[in-house]
């Protein structure tokens, strides 16, 4: 058993598994008896102390180190410590103790954890949501998240995404990892505890999302499940109602819900399903999930050109005076990763603070874009730490497989700056042409900077936003496009 918090060397990975080995076994024999000791109370006091501001306990200097690292020493340790600080919470909870004395921390470290959305590194992403699902499972959190959901909701909505990702799979026989490994009956073991409401699956994109006149009525009860995007759509504006169409490259984002057949029922005659709808399925990709066959309704008329949501001048105020596509090409990719440049704070996966924008609106749309330029990476230092990152070879022809997102010019200007906009990084500003009327920009540098290879880091967040933005390509072609 431990007493107090720790940090070690980034090379003592014996000292630091052996430590890691023995917190889990504190947490495991936390109870009611042992939560008066002396030595329980230290280690609380311990953890509160030692937290960092952005709510982690890494037991290492730094994040920003390579991938699995990172996940085995930063995120890891901070899993257990809260998941410690939950179990706590609810022994003092039922001894009627106070909890006002761990309450910020606590819910800093939620937060904290929902960071990755559990991922493991790499190829390792299901097997990391399975671990931090049993360290979870040894604090109580299926009694946490009935009782108390709304103490830290973020927590309480990606926690609920990974589960719902191991019963998609079960469901639709998809438990296999990246390199065959069957994931099947931990995913099964995994599951046990916790509360398993009949329903399906079924994601909106229009007047039944949260905010939307339809709402409220629909599925204010239901189990909201992930936002997410679907690819190979288009959204259409139809008036009143929006529609969706297949498209070869279209990209609509999404909310998904777990919804009764009742309801199922109810949205069907809303949506006149088998007429104006077809209820078809599709797959939804959200905080690095991917959802299989989920439901939906898909526009059965003919569509007019003029009526696409993909023409930016259905909405009010977007012309080629206020707004341009920009086109990225590298970690921006992921769309999470993108909004930390819109929306600030600490991004999690290269634990630095961003401004954000003044205007911290969304982009209004994105879809996938290739770029007629080469990617290489460049310069041997940045925010991901020791590495290159991904610039554009402008000195001759090519090609990149990239996302453009449609946001305000004042919103490129500021995230250009967050970016790097000294003439070591993206000091030059490169036009692609126009889409519906709406410039396509970029940036790059526009002399070849030194090149060096990625971090582990930024390679692990490249990966997850290729499978965002180009799901149908394999793993391997993946690995080839980034190496």
């Amino acid at each position: 058993m431990i007493q107090k918090f720790e940090r070690f060397r980034e090379d003592d990975f014996m000292q630091m598994d052996e430590w890691i080995q023995k917190f889990i076994h504190t947490l495991e024999v936390l109870t009611q008896e042992s939560f008066y000791e002396q030595k329980t109370q230290q280690l609380v006091a311990s953890l509160l102390n030692e937290q960092d501001e952005n709510g982690f306990w890494g037991i290492i200097p730094s994040p920003r180190v390579d991938g699995d690292i990172r996940v085995d020493y930063w995120y890891k340790p901070t899993y257990i410590a809260t998941a410690y600080l939950m179990k706590y919470w609810l022994i003092a909870k039922r001894l009627y103790e106070p909890t006002d004395h761990i309450e910020e921390r606590f819910k800093k470290g939620l937060q904290a954890s929902t960071g990755r959305g559990f991922n493991g590194h790499g190829h390792d992403d299901i097997k990391g949501r399975l671990e931090s699902v049993a360290i979870f499972k040894k604090a109580q959190v299926a009694d946490f998240l009935k009782v108390y959901p709304t103490l830290c909701q973020n927590f309480t909505t990606v926690f609920n995404s990974v589960l719902e990702s191991f019963r998609n799979a079960l469901d639709n026989n998809l438990t296999k990892g990246d390199w065959g490994e069957d994931y099947k009956n931990e995913m099964i073991e995994a599951l046990q505890g916790f509360s398993n409401e009949p329903g399906v699956l079924i994601f909106v994109y229009g007047t039944l999302k949260k905010g939307e006149r339809n709402h409220e009525a629909f599925l204010s009860k239901a189990q909201f499940i992930t936002n997410g995007v679907i690819v190979g759509y288009t959204l259409y504006d139809l008036g009143y109602f929006p529609g969706i169409k297949k498209t070869k490259k279209g990209v609509v984002e999404v909310e998904v819900y777990r919804v009764s057949l009742d309801t199922l029922h109810q949205i069907d005659l809303l949506e006149d399903e088998g007429d104006l709808y077809s209820r078809v399925t599709t797959d939804v990709i959200g905080n690095g999930l991917k959802l299989h066959n989920v439901q939906t309704y898909v526009y059965n008329p003919p569509i007019p050109r003029k009526r696409s949501k993909n023409t930016a001048d259905h909405v009010h105020g977007i012309s080629k005076d206020t707004h341009v596509w920009y086109a990225v090409y590298g970690s921006n990719l992921l769309y999470e990763r993108f909004s930390n440049y819109i929306l600030g704070g600490v991004c999690p996966f290269n634990e630095k603070e961003y401004p954000g924008c003044t205007d911290k609106t969304m982009p209004i749309k994105n879809q996938p874009y290739e770029i007629p330029f080469n990617m290489y990476y460049g310069n041997a230092m940045s925010s991901w730490g020791q590495g290159g990152v991904s610039f554009l070879d402008i000195s001759q022809p090519g090609k990149s497989l990239g996302r453009i997102y449609l946001i305000t010019k004042e919103q490129f200007r500021e995230i250009n700056e967050q970016e790097g906009s000294s003439e070591r990084w993206y000091h030059h500003t490169l036009a692609l042409g126009e889409l519906e009327g709406i410039p396509i920009m970029t940036v790059t540098n526009q002399h070849k900077r030194p090149v060096h290879p990625p971090s582990d880091a930024y390679l692990e967040v490249l990966r997850l936003g290729l499978k965002e933005t180009y799901p149908n390509m394999s793993e391997y072609d993946r690995l080839r496009y980034m190496l």
